[in-house]
């Protein structure tokens, strides 16, 4: 627990002496550190509430100073602007937030948890956007052959449905699976392979943005490149479609959860 207390001390000790810093409203801690449920795999999560219009600074600069750093190896940062915030609560986006902030604690400026919200109604969006993804991810393992990304695209999937599993279990007063649990029934040993490669993507810092041409909001996409098929082996192939079944049963039993 000290080992984690530097490092959010040591990031916040950095964060005050980047030049973007009083365009930052708020930095909140959330995750598994505030849950008490981290292990030496966990990252620790942040949210930083920006002023309009500031965050590709904030985020160029944090880019910047942390990249050769040895603290972005446990640091997930998300960073938003406070018009992001009704637009956040009206997207599928909306119960990560309302989980991260529920749970969160802050760790400097305005106390804004209270201005995130999950719409009921997003729901079901989720779950059958999930998996409406899924389809679109195999399409990019077998077809593009991306493999590190289709994998990073299941850890995310994953993610999300776990989030739906956690909040609908706890409201039904059934036995409930933590999300972290849930992540490491599903990916196992390749956990941390995962999460190694998200930061090869400089995953461990994203903005919220808008996408003119979608007309949606959201974090970063990633580009996806093709490739030729050939070079999938056996175990790949067996290993991503057990991992893609297991996420199909994962919002198949999020449905019935929700329905019940």
């Amino acid at each position: 627990m000290n080992y984690t207390i530097n490092i959010i001390n040591s990031f916040l000790e950095e964060l005050k002496l980047c030049n973007s810093f009083p365009l930052v409203h708020s930095v909140i801690l959330g995750g598994s550190v505030t849950q008490c449920t981290d292990t030496m795999l966990s990252d620790i999560d942040l949210l930083l509430i920006c002023e309009n219009k500031s965050s590709e600074r904030v985020y160029n600069e944090l880019l910047k100073r942390f990249s050769n750093n040895e603290l972005q190896k446990k640091l997930d940062i998300k960073i938003i602007e406070v018009s992001h915030l009704n637009r956040i609560n009206n997207s599928i986006d909306s119960l990560y937030f309302y989980t991260f902030s529920n749970n969160g604690k802050i760790l400097y400026g305005t106390d804004m948890r209270n201005k995130f919200l999950f719409n009921e109604m997003m729901r079901y969006q989720i779950i059958h956007e999930s998996i409406s993804v899924l389809d679109k991810i195999r399409e990019i393992f077998y077809i593009y052959n991306q493999q590190e990304i289709s994998r990073i695209l299941l850890f995310q999937v994953a993610k999300r449905l776990t989030l739906i599993w956690e909040l609908y279990s706890n409201d039904k007063s059934k036995e409930t699976m933590k999300s972290n649990e849930h992540l490491r029934n599903i990916f196992g040993n390749s956990l941390k392979k995962i999460k190694g490669e998200m930061r090869k993507q400089h995953f461990w810092i994203s903005i919220y943005s808008y996408k003119k041409k979608s007309s949606k909001f959201g974090f970063e996409e990633i580009p996806i490149l093709k490739r030729k098929k050939s070079g999938i082996s056996q175990s790949s192939r067996e290993w991503f479609d057990n991992i893609l079944e297991k996420i199909r049963l994962l919002a198949n039993n999020c449905l019935e959860l929700i329905q019940i």
